[in-house]
This record gives C-alpha cells, sequence and structure tokens, in this order.
C-alpha cells in the first residue's frame, strides 16, 4: 500500500500545513528513499515531534496518506505498509527498528 502524494520538503512551513487527521506518513533521505515509516492519530503533532528529533529532523522529505480511523487504524496501515517496503527491498526502512503487530481481528 504505498502512499501516492508526491514528496514535500520536511520543513516547518510543510510539515504545518499537513492535516490533524490520522494516517500514515513516510520520511526520506536527499535521494527520496525511505527511511521511516509512521502512524499518526494527529499528523501534524507527529511530523512536528519528528522535526524536533535529531535522529528524524535529518530527514529531507516527508509524504502522507490521512485514513478514517473508523474504517482503517492507522497502526494496521503503517504495518502493511511497512511489509510492503520489507517484501521489496528486503529490510526495513533504514531508521525503521521494527513494525507493530496487527490488531485487528480479521
Amino acid at each position: 500500500m504505498p502512499i501516492r502524494k508526491k514528496w514535500s520538503v520536511f520543513s516547518w512551513d510543510n510539515v504545518d500545513r499537513a492535516p490533524e487527521e490520522p494516517g500514515i506518513y513516510e520520511l526520506g533521505n536527499l535521494k527520496g528513499e525511505i527511511v521511516y515509516v509512521g502512524k499518526a492519530g494527529n499528523l501534524r503533532q507527529r511530523l512536528s515531534q519528528h522535526k524536533n528529533d535529531p535522529s528524524k529532523a535529518r530527514s529531507k522529505y516527508f509524504r502522507y496518506a490521512t485514513t478514517a480511523l473508523f474504517f482503517d487504524s492507522p497502526l494496521d496501515m503503517e504495518r502493511r505498509h511497512g511489509e510492503k517496503y520489507e517484501e521489496k527491498h528486503g529490510r526495513l526502512p533504514s531508521k525503521q527498528k521494527r513494525l507493530p503487530r496487527c490488531h485487528w481481528p480479521f
């Protein structure tokens, strides 16, 4: 389940434009390679936290996809998205330590 949105520069101005909605996101390096996949109940707030985190603030780009919590949990979206990345590349993104476990019963 790739995020189809184009990369945005990981700047404070662009983070401030992110929606205050649940969803998943990717952080990318200068080459446009995914270095981190995450989920958030509030995308703007979570991306702001990463912007303040020295290990993630070095990321150059980000993109996101929103979801309605009722239909698709951001946690499950993050897991499925990470699994697709791992299938394609044979590893998790470089800043990713592990993927969350599924919490849905189906």
